[in-house]
């Protein structure tokens, strides 16, 4: 345990507390509790059936006062837009409109401002959105959001991406891994079979996408596959097609790309594992008087099949967090999930949504783990005595 200490302190924290910071954003609501602390205090007792009364009125109105004082009223509308659309608009108009010096009664200066202050929807989704904690993020990602009231109910249809993205996430990483077995099965055979000199060369190719750059591996394939790529070239001399073929910018650029970079993570445990069946087997099973189909099936298939298992499921879990490859090869209706944490990350800043994003990632991921494990057995890694 002393010697594996260093290992364990720096996985927890390289590895598993950032991990856990990042997901903590995706219930984080500490910018507008923050910018809010008076109403939420005001607003704690409150049943949401009917307006506050006076004071939480006048503790809006301070919190307001405190955040165009600090120039982050912006910040405090563009997460209260998160919850119901126009807020932000309703803030700006507000501060900009009302002498925010606590004198006069808030609620009727509130009110003479825009009606939607005397609306007990406007207070529930205001008393929600200054909570500590918010369950918004999570349920968008599954396409469900909270009414003011506090029901749950689905996004409307124009807004229902999430979980459609999933689907697509999981469905290409499924075709990249039942293409990459596909070529995988082949090619393992002959490394098994071929002297050692031919398979040092040849596992020199199979393991050269590790020693390239994914940028670099997928930008090849952007000029193999375009238009008037190599590809479409000869297909179209040799008569093959009449036309380019859109081969860039679309789901088939995606698996190809993707297959190739990940074809390597599948064609080495199913090498082991062939390396590993003794050949007196084989022979046994002929000598006994079983043809080779029987011999295949019944004999060398289940002893290469932990290969296979541990094979996909490290190709399958590897694609699922895929994001160069589809964002630069794919279309705007191949991009995967990851593509969509990026975006929220980098170009709208709304890390809590990306948080949230990257916890059904990692859940849905999970739960594929665990259903895969139960049916196929749990992943072994198998090594090669000697090497």
């Amino acid at each position: 345990m002393l010697l594996a200490l260093p290992l364990l302190l720096f996985t927890l924290v390289g590895y598993l507390a950032p991990i856990a910071f990042m997901l903590e954003r995706s219930i984080d609501n500490s910018i507008p509790h923050g910018l809010l602390s008076r109403t939420s205090a005001a607003l704690a007792d409150w049943h949401g059936d009917e307006l506050p009364g006076e004071g939480a009125f006048l503790a809006l109105v301070s919190d307001l006062h405190d955040a165009e004082a600090a120039g982050r009223t912006a910040l405090l509308g563009k997460h209260l837009n998160y919850d119901q659309e126009g807020f932000r608009t309703l803030l700006v108009k507000t501060v900009r409109a009302l002498p925010l010096d606590g004198s006069g009664p808030a609620m009727t200066a509130l009110g003479s401002v825009d009606t939607r202050w005397l609306d007990v929807q406007t207070w529930q989704v205001l008393e929600r959105a200054a909570r500590p904690y918010t369950l918004r993020n999570l349920l968008t990602v599954v396409d469900l959001k909270q009414l003011p009231d506090g029901d749950i109910t689905a996004l409307p249809e124009k807004s229902r991406i999430h979980l459609e993205i999933l689907a697509r996430t999981i469905l290409v990483s499924a075709a990249v891994c039942a293409l990459c077995a596909l070529i995988g099965l082949p090619v393992a055979l002959v490394l098994a079979t071929v002297s050692d000199r031919t398979r040092n060369l040849l596992l020199i190719l199979v393991l050269l996408p590790f020693w390239t750059p994914v940028l670099v591996r997928t930008t090849a394939w952007i000029v193999l596959l375009q238009n008037e790529g190599v590809i479409n070239r000869l297909l179209m001399h040799f008569d093959l097609a009449e036309s380019p073929l859109p081969l860039i910018f679309s789901r088939t650029g995606v698996l190809i790309a993707m297959t190739h970079v990940l074809l390597p993570y599948m064609i080495i445990p199913i090498y082991v594992a062939m390396k590993s069946v003794p050949e007196n087997y084989i022979r046994a099973s002929l000598s006994l008087g079983a043809n080779p189909l029987v011999t295949l099936r019944r004999v060398y298939f289940p002893l290469i099949s932990p290969g296979i298992r541990n094979g996909s499921m490290l190709v399958f879990v590897l694609a699922l967090g895929y994001y160069i490859t589809p964002a630069l090869v794919g279309g705007p209706s191949d991009q995967m999930l990851s593509y969509l944490i990026s975006f929220h990350t980098a170009q709208t800043l709304n890390w809590g949504l990306a948080a949230a994003l990257s916890l059904l990632l990692l859940v849905s991921m999970g739960l594929l783990f665990w259903v895969l494990t139960r049916a196929l057995g749990p992943v072994k890694f198998q090594f090669e005595a000697g090497r």
